[in-house]
């Protein structure tokens, strides 16, 4: 990250008792719950790459995260996260159902009392593994559900030893047909070897490890390269730019409090978060298989 400072051992051993001492009061918890709270959000490989391809609409309240159109448009919204169920819905408004995911992470007193446990790291990859990758794994379902019999963007189907810029340029040439700006190329982890073959525009040193953070790749004719391992495998999309594509609404942005069991002796954290996800124009969306 620009302008992050390494800090050494024994700063950080010292960090980490500062911690510890803060650890067995509530208030000493509360504390560091907000401190986790911005970092977490501060923290570039802890967001969503999916996030990337939606425009984002803070709300106060559920009521409000409402698709309201002139006319009938369909729209695919994330309905349920513990299936990564996408309805379909083609109407003037649409309310968007508000996901609640959460993390938590628990620690015995004697935890505490051991001043090595690295809690801000072990926050940071709870939040990674049960909250963001959750959130990928629902917005890149909503591409697949919008890709399936697209009426204006056709699925593209290329042979891996054949996949060329070409290919990048015929789909994004199909966004452009539909007058809108292709922006983002989103490919799962595992194909990124695909991509290299192919060949393509390397960012250059200075920005590549600030970038390889947020789950940027490349850049290629001007299309910025996202690699998520939740993209579904041996499939690409090329979206247009997030206000054409669809909607990110957070009622709740990503929060952690204390949660603490004193019957049990543990004292813990949990972060929260509440969003609601719909792609709203399938013609902001090419799908690319790779055979």
């Amino acid at each position: 990250m620009k302008g992050q400072m390494k800090i050494s051992r024994d700063e950080q051993t010292q960090a980490l008792r500062a911690i510890a001492k803060m650890l067995p009061s509530s208030q000493g918890r509360r504390k560091l719950a907000a401190m986790f709270t911005r970092m977490v959000n501060m923290t570039p490989d802890v967001k969503s790459v999916g996030r990337e391809a939606l425009a984002y609409a803070p709300v106060e309240n559920s009521q409000q995260a409402l698709l309201t159109y002139d006319v009938a448009v369909e729209s695919y919204v994330v309905t349920d996260i513990a299936n990564y169920q996408v309805d379909v819905y083609k109407s003037k408004k649409v309310m968007v159902p508000q996901i609640h995911l959460t993390s938590n992470l628990d620690m015995t007193v004697l935890d505490i009392k051991d001043c090595t446990y690295d809690l801000p790291t072990r926050v940071k990859e709870r939040v990674k593994q049960q909250i963001t990758a959750k959130e990928d794994q629902a917005i890149f379902g909503i591409f697949a559900k919008a890709s399936v019999n697209n009426p204006y963007n056709p699925s593209i189907s290329v042979p891996k030893a054949n996949f060329n810029i070409d290919t990048v340029i015929d789909a994004a040439a199909n966004i452009e047909g539909t007058d809108l700006e292709p922006k983002s190329i989103f490919i799962n982890s595992g194909n990124l070897g695909v991509f290299k073959k192919a060949g393509f525009d390397y960012l250059d040193d200075a920005t590549k490890r600030e970038y390889l953070q947020t789950g940027v790749v490349a850049v290629i004719n001007g299309l910025t390269v996202y690699k998520s391992r939740f993209v579904p495998k041996d499939t690409c999309y090329v979206t247009a730019a997030r206000e054409s594509t669809g909607v990110c609404f957070e009622v709740l942005p990503l929060t952690i409090t204390t949660a603490d069991d004193p019957r049990s002796q543990t004292l813990g954290f949990v972060a929260s978060q509440h969003a609601g996800y719909a792609v709203t124009n399938q013609r902001a969306v090419q799908e690319i298989k790779l055979t």
